[in-house]
């Protein structure tokens, strides 16, 4: 495998390394649970709107998502419940859109142990 100049690889025991993945659609709902199937709470959840206007992140031990929206022009965080052994929250009434629950919109997340 060729690494880029500037680039750096890093090793990974892939034996412990555990991933789920899924989509669902929006339904402008306070802190709807997204069930992530894996048997201990996700270090991080990387979500992303189907059109790509935003992307989203959600990490261990922090009761929020961040988001970003296309191009990086401008990002934010909003509160949500925080992620726990069975699942991942999403949406905040404060604005749906940014907290990965818009209305009618696909979603696909990866969450990563």
């Amino acid at each position: 495998m060729a690494i880029a100049s500037g680039s750096q690889a890093y090793a990974a025991d892939v034996n412990a390394l555990q991933a789920a993945s899924g989509n669902y659609t929006g339904d402008n709902t306070v802190n709807r649970v997204i069930p992530h199937g894996l048997p201990a709470a996700p270090k991080i959840v990387l979500i992303v709107q189907s059109d790509g206007d935003y992307a989203f992140r959600i990490t261990t031990g922090l009761a929020a998502i961040n988001w970003q929206y296309a191009g990086g022009s401008t990002s934010g965080s909003h509160v949500v419940t925080a992620i726990d052994i069975t699942n991942f929250y999403v949406g905040n009434a404060a604005n749906y859109g940014q907290t990965a629950n818009g209305n009618t919109i696909p979603y696909y997340w990866v969450a990563i142990l």
